[in-house]
C-alpha cells in the first residue's frame, strides 16, 4: 500500500521563512535607536550581538547576509532580515498607574515593555534549545 506522511509546521516564535530569507521582528528602546546601541538579536545559530546605527526608525531593516537558509547542493545562502520597530518610552504617569494595578510586582515597571518582553523571550528560548 500507500504510505503518507504528513507534516505539520509549528510557527516559530521569532522567525518567519520567506524563500531562502529568514524574517525577524526586534523591538528596540527609543534611547537606543536614537544614539545607537550594541544589541542581541536571535539567529538560527544561537545569539548573535549587532550594532545598531544611530537614528534608526520603525520601519526600517538591518539585512545581515548569509545567516538564512543555505542549499548546499547549489550553493546558495539566504539572508536574515531584522525588522525594526522602535519602542517609545512609557510615560511615567502610565508607568505608576501599571504599578497600582501590578502590586504583585514589586520594584521599577519598565519603562519599555515590548524591548524586555522580548529579551525575556529570547533567553528562555535560547536557553531550552541549549
Amino acid at each position: 500500500g500507500d504510505c503518507f506522511v504528513v507534516v505539520h509546521v509549528e510557527k516559530h516564535p521569532f522567525f518567519e521563512r520567506r524563500g531562502l530569507d529568514i524574517v525577524c521582528g526586534v523591538p528596540i528602546p527609543f534611547d537606543k535607536a536614537k544614539r545607537g546601541a550594541t544589541i542581541f538579536i536571535p539567529t538560527i545559530e544561537g545569539l548573535k550581538k549587532i550594532t545598531v546605527p544611530a537614528g534608526i526608525t520603525t520601519g526600517q531593516s538591518i539585512v545581515m547576509h548569509g545567516l538564512g537558509i543555505s542549499l548546499e547542493d547549489i550553493k546558495k545562502q539566504g539572508d536574515l532580515i531584522i525588522h525594526v520597530t522602535v519602542e517609545m518610552p512609557r510615560k511615567k504617569a502610565d508607568q505608576d498607574k501599571r504599578k497600582l494595578k501590578m502590586p504583585q510586582k514589586k520594584g521599577y515597571i519598565s519603562k519599555y515593555p515590548l524591548t524586555e518582553c522580548f529579551q525575556r523571550k529570547m533567553e528562555k528560548y535560547y536557553s531550552q534549545i541549549r
